[in-house]
């Protein structure tokens, strides 16, 4: 993951916390080209050539899980448990 650092800004609900995008890159720094971002950016360029734009909003969501690091010998069975608090 690649910080965009411009799209810092304060979480309103979460004192003393900020919020980041993030574009998806492989190992070599290269982009993954299937993330949602390089799909919208790509877009964008498209309609920037036929002199168009657009006007779009998005909704992300995420929920980071915490989860015991299994042998592969060990049958692997869903016990996940959310990593922060939901609301």
């Amino acid at each position: 993951m690649l910080p965009d650092l411009e799209t810092r800004r304060p979480v309103a609900w979460h004192e003393a916390t900020a919020l980041c995008m993030a574009d998806a890159t492989w190992a070599d720094g290269s982009d993954v080209v299937a993330s949602p971002r390089q799909i919208l950016r790509r877009q964008l360029e498209r309609l920037a050539q036929r002199g168009w734009q657009a006007q779009t909003a998005t909704e992300l969501e995420s929920i980071v899980f915490r989860f015991p690091v299994m042998r592969r010998t060990e049958r692997f069975e869903v016990r996940l448990t959310p990593g922060t608090a939901q609301r």
